[in-house]
């Protein structure tokens, strides 16, 4: 078997030394060379793989890696495979598939166009505007011919790259993937252009946006009273401070706290960094002692308000804590979201990054392909911070997570709720913030962090991840199986009883929700299905609450409860 490295996973040889991760790659393509046959495949299939990923869980100690059959080296898209490697270079795991009679189906071996034809192409498919002043920043010389494009109207690379990219009949193509966005449109896109006729190979939407139907119905479930939890304090030696005035987790949104909206119920966190996931605090991007911003913006997301729509900053929108990083803005539900920014995308802020640092524990770290400006030397990519978008502008009623690959930013845009008087902020409903952020993780867990366009299918666990994670982030110890869980009840309106957004309400009950397995049969993709899936995942977590316990500390990933069980398998 011959095979390839990505020369970005040099930088992925963490925490690990090169020569034991080494050792864990090779027994991954050892396995695939010895079971060929059992995986259906011809010696020339596995003749040569392309490691597209490799890291080590901090959490687990088990070796992911990801790869990809390649063709005179370059990847074959569709053939994305995970293989598990314990510490003792064991094999325990495999998933995905790989094609078969591989090198019959590619024909075309050279390209016509070069990148920067294949981007304006590209663009075009998708309605955007041709990029203009297209310079190269970075490139390679291996047989991807790989490209990271700067344009005046993307913020992020435009990057490209030749793959063999099937089209909706299954024939492969020799393509470029092309990896792109602008400024004025909310879509972030993967367009496989082919490279000998420029034609539209296939496109995915790196872009996942809610899909809000007719709501369920109102249940009599009890209204969830929700314990106050512990301040995180950080270490003396850190020298961290910063308070933000917010709904402190778990409080699911206004309606949720005590005193319920219109009141104002949000409390005051005080240094709620965690030192292990964000050793320098929540505003740092140099890895040294001290803030180099006082506003919203650090090393795991920049929060603003863009309500022109143009996927960049309003003018002084994301507030200023001062000195103190003192973030306490005043805010009135009686009034219209416009009346109190400030508040909105400072709780924004402080969600964005609470997700971050519980789920650094988990194994969603710079190796895993996490978001950050400053990767700290632990490997991975960085200057992919969250972009949250406070108020946006170019929708309502909804949200939105765009996932790129690791080292080019994401986008969060949040939107307004226009089915209450007076509209409601969704920058408070942090069942959904937490849920669009889990679009992130799983698109960058799934197939590894350079190959994000895995869960494009409609029969993808996706959006069940993401309810999933929303309720696990809002859970308290007084919640109880039988209580239904609406999502998204603060967005669109409804009360704490609310059936949210979905065909029914999370919960043990049958009588409130009677969803099961079959059901995916019927159910609408990609939402329902993940509906489903998410509606198993709560059963299963119950189950381990029952048997395990329950605790509210989510930052111990190595506690015995069953809510932490059920996060550690999940991520």
């Amino acid at each position: 078997m011959r095979f390839c490295f990505l020369l970005a996973l040099v930088g992925l040889l963490l925490p690990l030394t090169a020569t034991a991760q080494q050792a864990r790659v090779q027994a991954a393509l050892h396995y695939l060379d010895q079971h060929a046959t059992t995986l259906g495949l011809a010696e020339e299939d596995v003749d040569e793989v392309m490691v597209t990923d490799a890291y080590t869980s901090r959490r687990s100690g088990l070796t992911h890696v990801y790869v990809r059959q390649a063709i005179g080296g370059i990847e074959v898209v569709g053939t994305e495979m995970t293989i598990n490697v314990d510490a003792n270079d064991r094999v325990i795991h495999r998933a995905g598939t790989f094609r078969t009679d591989l090198l019959s189906e590619a024909r075309v071996r050279q390209p016509a166009l070069n990148a920067q034809q294949a981007v304006q192409r590209a663009a075009t498919h998708v309605g955007l505007s041709a990029p203009s002043a297209l310079r190269v920043m970075e490139s390679n010389n291996d047989p991807s011919q790989a490209v990271a494009l700067a344009a005046l109207e993307a913020d992020n690379p435009i990057r490209a790259r030749l793959v063999y990219a099937p089209d909706q009949n299954d024939a492969l193509h020799l393509a470029w993937e092309v990896e792109l966005a602008q400024r004025s449109q909310k879509d972030y896109w993967l367009v496989y252009v082919d490279a000998a006729t420029g034609a539209e190979v296939r496109r995915v939407s790196l872009t996942v946006s809610e899909s809000f139907g007719e709501a369920a119905h109102a249940h009599d479930a009890a209204v969830p009273s929700f314990a106050p939890i512990q301040e995180r304090t950080a270490p003396a030696a850190a020298a961290l401070v910063g308070s933000y005035k917010v709904f402190e987790a778990p409080v699911e949104a206004p309606i949720y706290a005590s005193p319920a909206s219109p009141a104002d119920g949000r409390t005051t966190a005080v240094n709620p960094d965690d030192a292990t996931a964000s050793p320098f605090g929540w505003h740092d991007t140099n890895g040294s002692a001290g803030a180099e911003f006082t506003t919203t913006q650090g090393n795991n997301v920049h929060a603003y308000t863009d309500t022109d729509a143009n996927n960049s900053p309003d003018a002084g929108s994301a507030p200023d804590g001062g000195a103190g990083l003192s973030f306490d803005f005043p805010v009135d539900f009686t009034a219209a979201p416009s009346t109190y920014r400030p508040a909105a995308v400072t709780n924004l802020f402080y969600w964005n990054n609470i997700i971050h640092d519980v789920l650094y524990q988990y194994g969603f770290d710079e190796a895993g392909g996490n978001f950050q400006t400053n990767t700290y030397g632990n490997g991975g990519s960085g200057n992919d911070h969250v972009l949250a978008e406070a108020q946006d502008g170019s929708g309502t009623n909804n949200a939105n997570f765009s996932t790129p690959s690791d080292g080019s930013a994401p986008r969060m845009q949040m939107f307004i709720g226009t089915n209450p008087s007076p509209d409601v902020d969704g920058d408070f409903d942090n069942a959904v913030i937490v849920h669009e952020y889990g679009h992130g993780v799983s698109n960058r867990l799934t197939g590894g962090p350079n190959n994000v366009g895995c869960l494009s299918n409609s029969e993808q666990m996706g959006e069940g991840w993401s309810d999933y994670y929303g309720m696990m982030f809002t859970m308290d110890a007084n919640d109880t199986p039988t209580q239904a869980r609406g999502i998204g009840n603060y967005l669109f309106g409804q009360s704490t009883n609310g059936g949210g957004i979905r065909p029914a309400p999370y919960s043990t009950s049958f009588g409130t929700n009677g969803f099961t397995y079959q059901d995916t049969r019927t159910q609408i993709a990609p939402h329902g299905v993940g509906f489903v899936w998410a509606t198993i995942l709560w059963e299963v977590t119950w189950d381990m609450i029952d048997a395990h316990g329950f605790d509210a500390d989510l930052y111990n990933a190595g506690g015995t409860a069953g809510n932490q069980i059920m996060l550690n398998l999940v991520t």
